[in-house]
């Protein structure tokens, strides 16, 4: 007999250790190698020798009658232990057990492993308490402990569009065990397209429900069933979109032809507003204004403005025919007497006067010989700050610009520049 037993043992040897154990440990305790069995001192059955439990049911003492692997209107089952994990087919390798009345349509048998290859059984219509589990079917590891399994989180797949809560053996199917207190436990039917998930207590619960989003049909969720507190982790081409005010950044409006604020406000009228309160760009269904140096030097590039001017220079009352579309603004200077070169067209001079006739016809700016501003019209210049004069076209038409010296005979030029809308 060994008293060290190395890593694959014989049955004979498990046998003959445990018995030197129990021999040297207790008298009221014995195993026997042939079944398996350890009893205690009562007799009862405390334990097994070997890794595994087989369990079969039949209707006759000896297993003879109806074998089978299920207790369904079974009077017997019966028990074996070996170390091997295929079940045997002949009823006599089993020790059998009457079940009172039977196992009719209701019952079932429970067992119970705490370690020490020790495990309990129990015939009864319901789970007897948490850890207990009901037959497999297979063969049961004695080396697992199921009394110390907590709830468990599985799923169960159904092909038929069967939404209905598992049943005890869909749930041994998935987890080796009926269900206990705060199992969750997923269904998945109807071929995979929809899911429910229920929660065991006393008994099964609808615990939520879901689809796959395949199964979702158009415009079947309103806005009131959403409930989010931000969309950020959509990513999508969002097509046409139809929204009231959009706004970004910090308060942003208009206010008159600028704005408050900073970033971007769309208003659901059709106005708009882009900048902050010193450089922006808005529009108030009426004036597109721009304010602050929104354009950098060479980024405007060639012949992205046109533009029609003209310019002459000669003896009093030199002048420029142009062509405007009403509402053009063009920028007027011109000068007299030989004080200023030709082509400083930057000022209306002293002792000058600045006509239009055409589509529209009158003095647009007389200037005096006080170098100062005109008292009618304000406009002229004074020392070396000159001034030019803003024209806006109150029809389409043809204009004539003439600049005259009032002061007696000098020479006169006008130039005429305007942006083209």
């Amino acid at each position: 007999m060994p008293f060290l037993l190395d890593g694959n043992p014989t049955q004979s040897e498990v046998s003959d250790a445990v018995n030197y154990l129990l021999s040297n440990f207790t008298q009221t305790v014995s195993a026997d190698p042939a079944t398996g069995e350890v009893s205690g001192p009562t007799g009862a059955v405390t334990g097994y020798l070997y890794k595994y439990v087989s369990v079969k049911y039949a209707d006759s003492f000896d297993g003879t009658v109806n074998f089978s692997n299920t207790p369904t209107n079974r009077l017997y089952y019966g028990i074996r232990n070996s170390d091997s994990s295929t079940e045997s087919t002949n009823p006599a390798d089993y020790l059998w057990s009457l079940v009172a009345g039977g196992f009719s349509t209701t019952k079932n048998l429970y067992y119970i492993t705490t370690g020490g290859r020790q495990i309990q059984f129990a015939v009864s219509t319901s789970i007897p308490n948490t850890g207990w589990v009901i037959d497999p079917g297979t063969a049961i590891d004695l080396d697992v402990i199921s009394g110390a399994n907590g709830p468990a989180n599985y799923v169960i797949i159904r092909i038929t569009n069967d939404s209905s809560a598992p049943t005890n053996a869909e749930s041994i199917s998935a987890i080796g065990r009926t269900p206990i207190s705060g199992d969750l436990a997923t269904v998945n039917y109807n071929s995979g397209i929809s899911s429910i998930v229920y929660k065991y207590t006393t008994g099964w619960a609808v615990f939520q429900k879901y689809i796959t989003g395949d199964l979702i049909v158009a415009a079947t969720i309103v806005a009131s069933n959403l409930s989010v507190a931000q969309l950020s982790a959509i990513a999508a081409d969002l097509g046409s979109i139809t929204a009231g005010d959009i706004t970004v950044g910090s308060s942003p409006a208009i206010s008159g032809t600028t704005m408050t604020g900073s970033g971007t406000h769309l208003y659901s009228n059709g106005r708009f507003v882009l900048g902050n309160s010193t450089t922006n760009i808005s529009f108030d269904n009426t004036n597109l204004s721009i304010n602050g140096s929104l354009i950098g030097t060479a980024n405007v590039v060639a012949n992205a403005i046109t533009t029609s001017n003209g310019s002459t220079s000669g003896s009093s009352g030199a002048n420029v025919t142009v062509s405007l579309t009403a509402g053009d603004r063009v920028y007027l200077s011109g000068y007299s007497s030989t004080s200023y070169p030709t082509g400083s067209f930057v000022l209306i001079s002293r002792d000058t006067s600045l006509s239009v006739s055409g589509a529209a016809s009158g003095t647009l700016v007389t200037v005096g010989t006080n170098y100062g501003a005109d008292a009618a019209t304000g406009i002229g210049y004074a020392g070396a700050t000159p001034v030019s004069v803003v024209y806006t076209a109150p029809s389409t038409g043809s204009y004539t610009f003439t600049v005259t010296y009032n002061a007696g005979a000098g020479s006169t030029a006008v130039q005429v520049l305007g942006l083209k809308r």
